[in-house]
């Protein structure tokens, strides 16, 4: 009925305005054609008075006032019954998607891949979803088998905060606790210390101030300046039961004692800050758990890892370069490692004794050498034979030393010499 009502009123409200355009174009001496063309045209001349206009919008007014009228009442005619039959049209929202954009983690793996890109990108926090609490659950169990990841890591917790949605995901942001060494590389990776300790302060200073002394002009020569650097800031924690600084960077860095963690860890932050990739492995050396550091040459498409242990390196004797620069060959004689874990080292050509060309091919290379370095004022010498050294070929030491120590170590496919004087 309301519809009617308004057609109606709208067919009036046409004629009555076609009418009164009309008179308007003849009062004012316009074409017809410019107006609505009409049969009222043909209306008495009194028309054309003022007052029959005003008369005649008024009419005009009334009838369109009619019809906004009209056009409320059919609004609230269609409301009333949606609202009886319960489907009240909404206004249109946005399309949102079933799930976030970020992909939904599935397994336990896919779980730590995650944390493992977190910690990779130097990130405090990351938002995860995981597809239910049990994956969560499972992850403790997961890294007991796995501990080596979160020593790698630098993680010695984790923390999470969640949200279980309706359709049964966990919105997780999950924020590990970091070891010193992991918070000074995020601090320097993000060149914002605001999160630090004042005892991680003290190492952040120390390792940018190293970096800057130590510098070198090729990569292995910065390496091996740190390494030295490391090696003569500290000794090694035998007391470390009673000193639980002994196991992190401010041990080695600030009160200069440390054991194995303290040293790789230190060795590990400056490297990193001159630009030069390495991480940690943990495993066993001479029975005992250890931790030493794995360097890499090369590029990330085409690397040359080897391992430095600047703890085994710093003996009673002084500074020995043994294990600086090594390969899988040499190193796993002494240390043991599960190697499935890391890439394989299989290059020399930057070890210490060959990029320096400490080699002797022969005895007479061997006196030669030793003689060099004797020069140096050293008393701990150690040089790289490519031939099977026996008592004859060391004669020569006695000239140098009444009762000279020596000691003759499978090194790969060599043997290394080394003498103390």
């Amino acid at each position: 009925m309301l519809k009617q009502c308004r057609t109606l009123l709208a067919i009036m409200l046409r004629n009555e305005t076609i009418t009164f355009c009309n008179k308007v174009a003849k009062q004012f001496h316009c074409s017809k054609s410019a107006c609505f063309s009409s049969a009222d045209s043909r209306q008495p001349k009194h028309l054309h008075n003022i007052k029959p206009y005003k008369t005649q919008a008024f009419c005009c007014g009334l009838i369109i006032t009619a019809v906004l009228f009209l056009n409320a009442c059919d609004f609230v005619e269609e409301l009333l019954q949606s609202e009886q039959s319960g489907q009240l049209e909404q206004p249109e929202q946005p399309s949102k998607p079933e799930f976030d954009e970020r992909t939904i983690v599935e397994s336990v793996g896919e779980l730590d891949a995650k944390i493992a890109e977190m910690t990779g990108q130097f990130q405090r926090s990351a938002n995860v979803l995981i597809r239910n609490v049990e994956i969560w659950q499972q992850l403790s169990g997961f890294y007991e088998d796995n501990q080596h990841l979160l020593v790698l890591r630098g993680i010695r917790g984790m923390d999470i905060e969640f949200l279980l949605r309706e359709d049964g995901v966990l919105d997780a942001v999950i924020t590990p606790e970091y070891e010193m060494f992991k918070n000074i590389l995020i601090a320097y990776e993000n060149d914002d210390t605001s999160h630090l300790t004042t005892q991680e302060i003290q190492v952040y200073e120390i390792a940018q101030s190293a970096v800057a002394t130590y510098r070198g002009n090729t990569t292995f020569e910065t390496a091996h300046a740190l390494h030295t650097f490391v090696k003569n800031s500290m000794e090694f924690e035998h007391n470390h039961e009673n000193n639980p600084n002994a196991f992190n960077v401010y041990g080695a860095l600030v009160e200069g004692r440390a054991v194995c963690q303290g040293y790789a860890q230190s060795l590990l932050i400056l490297l990193h800050m001159a630009g030069i990739e390495n991480t940690l492995i943990t495993g066993q050396a001479g029975d005992e758990e250890h931790a030493w550091n794995f360097v890499n040459y090369g590029t990330a498409t085409n690397p040359n890892w080897y391992h430095v242990d600047v703890t085994w390196n710093d003996t009673e004797h002084g500074l020995s370069n043994q294990f600086f620069n090594v390969s899988d060959a040499v190193i796993q004689r002494t240390h043991t490692w599960e190697r499935a874990n890391f890439p394989p080292a299989t290059s020399m050509q930057r070890n210490y004794f060959k990029f320096n060309a400490i080699v002797a091919n022969n005895p007479e290379q061997l006196e030669a050498i030793f003689v060099n370095l004797h020069n140096q004022e050293r008393t701990f010498i150690e040089i790289l034979c490519t031939f099977d050294v026996s008592p004859e070929h060391l004669t020569f030491l006695h000239r140098y030393s009444v009762a000279p120590e020596f000691k003759s170590s499978i090194y790969g496919e060599d043997v290394l010499l080394t003498v103390v004087l």
